[in-house]
């Protein structure tokens, strides 16, 4: 690598390992107040950050979904209200009958 003056060493930025508490989706659905379907759903379609985990020694269906209540509540603050996208809901009025 050359050096330029007045330019010193690149310093290389440190990456910190991010901390994340993986729950299974009943246990965030509890947290949130929101169903568990709804969940699943959000993470199927790929709205929702999480990972699928394959059960170890239980009986049922073996692949679980695991999310952070972070990610939930990230994705819940980033979803408009319907007044905040427009919708008020009922028929638009005509301009000029509303006094």
């Amino acid at each position: 690598m050359e050096e330029k003056e007045g330019l010193g060493a690149p310093i290389e930025a440190e990456k910190v390992p991010e901390k994340r508490e993986w729950l299974s989706v009943a246990e965030v659905a509890r947290r949130v107040k929101l169903s568990s379907h709804r969940l699943r759903r959000l993470l199927n379609t790929g709205k929702l950050q999480g990972e699928k985990r394959r059960r170890e020694g239980s009986r049922g269906y073996p692949w679980v979904w695991y999310t952070t209540e972070e990610a939930v509540s990230a994705y819940l603050s980033s979803v408009l209200s319907p007044r905040e996208y427009g919708k008020r809901g009922g028929r638009p009025s005509k301009k000029g009958t509303r006094q």
